[in-house]
C-alpha cells in the first residue's frame, strides 16, 4: 500500500517541518504540497490520498494510517476522519505540541475524509483517524467557548520522536465519550440517515414479498 499525502501550506517552517516528520512516522509514503499541481493521486501511485491542512495531524486510532486502512473492504474508496480542535494558549512552551494539550471535547460537526482512487463509496459508521487541529498564527487569538479536555497524545508522539523512538498510537478505545461522539456525528449525516431508510425499506419489502409468497404457496397447496 501507498499512502500519498497533499500538505496545505501554513504556519511556519518549523511546525510544516513537524507535520512531515509526525505523518512519516505514522506511516505517509510520500508528501507533496498542495500548490504542486498534483491532482491525480494515479500519478504517483498512491492506494490512498488525504489532504492535511495548516496546523493539522492525522492520528491513527490503534496502529499506523496504514494498518487501520488495510482493513477496510475494497468496495469502499472514502474513510471519515473526525476532527478535533485544540484551544489556543498564546503563552508557554514556543512548540505547539507542547504548550497547546487542551481542545474542545465534542468532536467538529464536519469530518474530513482519505480517499482510495477509483472508488467512491463511503464508509460510515467508523472513524479510524481523528484530525487534531491545532490554531496556528492569527487563529491563536481566538477565544473558543465550550466543555474542555486535555490531551496530551500529540505532545506524547513528538517527544518520542525526539528521543528516536516511533510514536505509540495505542489501541482505540471505546468509551461512552467517543460513542456520543460518534453518534453526533452520524445524527448530522444526511447520507447515513439516507442509507438506513433505504435498509429500512428494502427490510419491509422483503418481508412483504416473503409473506406474498408464503400466501401464494398456501393457496396452490405447496409447502
Amino acid at each position: 500500500m501507498k499512502l500519498v499525502m497533499t500538505l496545505v501550506p501554513g504556519g511556519d517552517a518549523d511546525l510544516v517541518e513537524a507535520q512531515v516528520s509526525f505523518h512519516l512516522a505514522a506511516g505517509v509514503d510520500e508528501v507533496v504540497p498542495a500548490d504542486s499541481g498534483f491532482d491525480d493521486a494515479t500519478e504517483l501511485g498512491a492506494d490512498w490520498v488525504f489532504s492535511c491542512g495548516a496546523g493539522e495531524l492525522w492520528w491513527p486510532r490503534g496502529g499506523t494510517l496504514k494498518e487501520v486502512l488495510a482493513v477496510v473492504p475494497r468496495r469502499f474508496g472514502v474513510v471519515r476522519a473526525m476532527v478535533r480542535r485544540f484551544v489556543p494558549r498564546p503563552l508557554g512552551d514556543p512548540f505547539f505540541a507542547e504548550r497547546l494539550t487542551e481542545r474542545l471535547a465534542a468532536p467538529e460537526p464536519h469530518v474530513k475524509t482519505l480517499y482510495r482512487p477509483g472508488a467512491d463509496l463511503p464508509l460510515r459508521g467508523w472513524y479510524p483517524v481523528e484530525v487534531f487541529r491545532f490554531p496556528v498564527g492569527t487563529s491563536e487569538q481566538e477565544v473558543i467557548g465550550g466543555t474542555l479536555v486535555t490531551d496530551t497524545r500529540a505532545r506524547d508522539a513528538f517527544r518520542a520522536l525526539r528521543e528516536g523512538r516511533s510514536p505509540d498510537f495505542g489501541q482505540p478505545t471505546i468509551d461512552q465519550a467517543y460513542v456520543s461522539d460518534v453518534a453526533a456525528l452520524e445524527a448530522e449525516d444526511e447520507g447515513l440517515r439516507a442509507q438506513r431508510r433505504i435498509e429500512q425499506l428494502e427490510r419491509r419489502l422483503g418481508a412483504l414479498e416473503a409473506g406474498v409468497a408464503s400466501r401464494l404457496r398456501s393457496r396452490l397447496g405447496l409447502r
